[in-house]
């Protein structure tokens, strides 16, 4: 998955069957980079899944909501190998509403 804008993108998952929740879905046998650029007003909901991978995240978008929340919002739970982050913007990883609180962990 390679993703970049400078303009407004909204990716939503399917809402039932079997990748229900998930936006973006890489093989487990995949260790390829999946390259997310926010630019802009990026908008990713939904499960990233990429266990193999590794998912690279430019942030350079600055600009928030009128409550403070960064404009490029990528995913409600990122689940890979390893995750980049770089960049002058800010991002969130936003869950939708009754989502539970998710911790940043690693599992072995």
């Amino acid at each position: 998955m390679s993703s970049s804008t400078t303009g407004t993108v909204a990716l939503t998952p399917p809402s039932q069957g079997t990748y229900q929740g998930v936006v973006a879905f890489q093989d487990r046998s995949s260790n390829g980079t999946n390259n997310i650029t926010g630019n802009g007003n990026l908008n990713i909901k939904g499960t990233i899944y990429t266990p193999g991978g590794t998912v690279a995240v430019t942030a350079n978008n600055r600009d928030t909501s009128s409550g403070g929340v960064p404009k490029d919002a990528i995913g409600s739970q990122i689940i890979t190998n390893s995750i980049s982050v770089a960049g002058a913007g800010s991002f969130s990883v936003a869950g939708g509403s009754g989502t539970p609180v998710r911790l940043i962990q690693l599992l072995e």
